[in-house]
């Protein structure tokens, strides 16, 4: 290290400048650096333990090489849950006897702890000391981070995971900001992360509080601003007091709780927000999210469950299962990655039609679903298993015996109890495990609608908590339950979109004897204001070029519907600046379309869109980027127009990108299968030696038989 980095604050992270630090083992960080630039890991924590043998005298530079072989231990890719519990556990012991105040001893100690049932109290330290730090530069602390937000997501804290790590990014450099975006992508996709949880709650505006209260409010603002949800609702519960009329200072609350994994609180708020509320539209979102919130019970509950059999003979298993006339045969799917392929059966109460059956042919009602695991490692003692899965524990009890029944005695024998996957609301249940009673068509656009159809009838006649119990149908006209009956149809979204659904708001409304949907003007409402459910009633006819690209990403980030309108706003902007940046949320619309099965739609946005790209004279990769999606939604949606779009890619965009031909025949290939583009001549081709704008010669192509047309030749060259 040089003099001049002696000044510079400490490698271990105790803010001291290094001089006064870890002066005495500069030189085991050079080497640890070798170790570290060749990613050699295990050597560098092997080499760190040999020097913390020998003994350190320094307590300060004890400690950094104690927390430089922490990060060693973790950056092994061996790193599993025993090195954190065993290792890193006792590690901490030692590291606080010398340095409790260090700031990543303290990091290390909530990253511990999250892995126990303390992770609430080191959750609130962890958002304290994020709060502490404008810009990120304790790798134990960002570990920590990472961890929290992980774990908080397993336990069902999708909101407090995700924000967590939201507030760890807004501190962190452009690389480390790709790690934590990919956590938090991960946290987004997992089962159960309904679109509520994955945007950014805001604090909503209170009026009326006084002068003093207002300044308890701001403070409570700069609290939450800084990520310290736990210490901001802390701040607003003396106000609630004072001022428990204003159905914001609630919401303000349960947000608050929500973000810090303290859902029961949250909850409670959130009804307390509810029946202060005079606005039944945003009741009804408050209403919406506590249900959301609030786990099932009783009656209410119905548990996906599975049972697990160990499998003697996979083949005969196999076979029996076959010839099981109420079980259907899925394809069989692998999992190189992790050395299995699956066979799946839908498991009917009747024998399904045959294959081949016409669309329309009447189907049985589905019961469960029947999963054969064989392991691919080639290892003999290899485990080979049959999972059975079915909603209820009745359901599950009546399909187990039917199973064991089918299956020869010996071939299959269970392993332990059956276990709950996950516990849904009556009516969700209701929604996910509806599907039409007909053999579905060749047309996977209609099958989807369809399908969502034959959901939206099971939802509308089955019991929801929501409304006392009562249908959606029976709560029609009653006006007590008017605003449990909006919200109900929230949270119906909720469900549409995790089963790849748009949601159809104000169709479902209207079905119910409800009002349309009441827009919000996002120039009036501030930015902040625009949680994941208000995004629904977005009014993109009144937003700026500038809001309806911000909004339109964080829907994009979110999966949220509100994309689709907010992109159709997009195309109307004349002359944005960046057309390449256009192009790219353009792009991304119509993949989220296709995503949800709105191939029709997709295909006449690429259509329009690639129109008007042409008619305006927009740069030409600009052009070929939405060309290209056009083509794939065509060929997705099984439209006549695919081939004629395949060849005009060949014609006109091939010889004006010779250095993309290979890629763009490849994606030809991919999409059409074969045509003019599979053989190596090309009318209107460059030859090989002219590049985009170049100048044909003979001597520079001698084996061209013939100059292209598009060259020029000039002669003396």
């Amino acid at each position: 290290m040089s003099g001049a980095d002696v000044y510079q604050p400490c490698l271990c992270g105790s803010g001291k400048k290094a001089k006064f630090c870890c002066a005495s083992v500069f030189e085991v960080y050079d080497r640890l650096h070798e170790f570290e630039s060749r990613e050699q890991f295990e050597k560098a924590a092997q080499y760190l333990e040999g020097v913390l043998a020998r003994g350190v005298a320094s307590k300060e530079a004890r400690t950094g090489l104690r927390l430089a072989l922490v990060l060693e231990w973790m950056r092994s890719p061996r790193l599993d849950d025993k090195v954190i519990d065993g290792r890193v556990a006792a590690m901490l012991g030692e590291l606080q006897k010398d340095a409790p105040d260090h700031p990543e001893v303290q990091a290390l100690e909530c990253l511990v702890l999250s892995r126990t049932d303390q992770w609430h109290p080191s959750l609130i330290k962890l958002q304290r000391m994020l709060a502490a730090v404008e810009r990120m530069s304790y790798p134990i602390l960002v570990s920590a981070a990472l961890l929290h937000g992980r774990m908080l997501a397993q336990r069902g804290h999708i909101a407090a995971g995700q924000m967590l790590l939201l507030n760890l990014m807004v501190r962190s450099s452009q690389e480390l900001n790709q790690r934590v975006a990919a956590e938090r992508a991960d946290i987004l996709s997992m089962q159960g992360s309904s679109f509520a949880f994955r945007g950014v709650y805001g604090m909503r505006k209170v009026e009326g509080l006084g002068e003093a209260h207002d300044t308890a409010f701001e403070g409570a603002r700069t609290l939450f601003s800084l990520g310290r949800y736990h210490d901001a609702a802390k701040a607003l519960v003396p106000l609630a007091r004072e001022h428990g009329n204003q159905p914001n200072l609630w919401w303000n609350i349960a947000i608050c709780h929500l973000l810090c994994g303290e859902e029961p609180l949250a909850v409670r708020a959130l009804h307390a927000s509810v029946a202060n509320d005079q606005d039944p539209e945003s009741a009804a979102e408050s209403l919406a999210l506590a249900r959301l919130i609030d786990p099932p019970s009783g009656d209410d509950l119905v548990e996906n469950l599975s049972c697990v059999y160990k499998a003697e003979n996979l083949a005969r298993v196999l076979t029996q299962l076959g010839e099981w006339p109420n079980a259907e045969r899925q394809a069989e799917e692998s999992e190189p990655e992790i050395h299995t392929s699956v066979t799946d059966f839908r498991l009917y109460d009747a024998p399904p039609p045959p294959p081949g059956s016409p669309p329309g042919t009447p189907t049985p009602n589905l019961l469960g679903l029947i999963s054969v695991l064989a392991n691919t490692s080639g290892e003999p003692d290899a485990p080979q298993l049959v999972v059975l899965e079915a909603l209820g524990r009745e359901r599950l009890a009546s399909v187990r015996a039917d199973l064991e029944a089918r299956v020869d005695a010996g071939l299959i024998s269970p392993v332990g109890e059956p276990t709950v996957q996950r516990a849904y609301h009556r009516d969700e249940a209701a929604y996910l495990r509806a599907v039409p009673g007909e053999t579905p068509s060749t047309n996977h656009e209609t099958n989807q609608n369809r399908r969502n159809a034959f959901a939206l009838e099971a939802w509308l006649s089955c019991r929801n908590g929501l409304l006392s119990g009562a249908t959606p149908l029976e709560a029609v006209g009653k006006p007590e339950l008017a605003v449990a009956l909006r919200a109900s149809v929230l949270v119906l979204a909720t469900y549409q979109l995790s089963h790849q659904v748009l949601p159809t708001i104000d169709p479902v409304r209207e079905r119910l004897g409800l009002p349309p949907v009441t827009t919000l003007d996002p120039t009036v409402v501030s930015l902040l204001e625009l949680d994941p459910l208000r995004l629904m009633r977005v009014n993109p006819s009144t937003l700026d070029p500038v809001l309806t690209e911000r909004l339109l990403l964080t829907c994009l980030g979110l999966r949220h519907p509100a994309v689709i309108p907010l992109a159709l706003r997009l195309a109307e902007i004349p002359s944005p600046e960046d057309e390449t940046r256009r192009t790219r949320l353009q792009e991304l619309a119509l993949g989220m379309l296709r995503e949800y099965s709105q191939f029709s739609e997709a295909h006449r946005l690429a259509t329009q869109w690639a129109t008007e790209a042409r008619e305006q004279k927009r740069p030409l990769i600009e052009r070929l980027k939405l060309h290209l999606v056009l083509l794939r939604t065509s060929v997705e949606a099984n439209r006549p127009d695919q081939q004629e779009l395949a060849l005009e890619t060949w014609q006109y965009y091939v010889p004006k990108f010779p250095e993309l031909r290979a890629n763009l025949i490849g994606i030809l290939q991919n999409y059409v299968g074969d045509g003019p583009w599979s053989t190596n001549t090309l009318g209107g081709e460059p030859a090989g030696s002219v590049t985009p704008g170049g100048i044909w010669t003979p001597e520079s192509a001698a084996a061209a038989a013939s100059p292209p047309s598009q060259g020029l030749w000039l002669p003396g060259q």
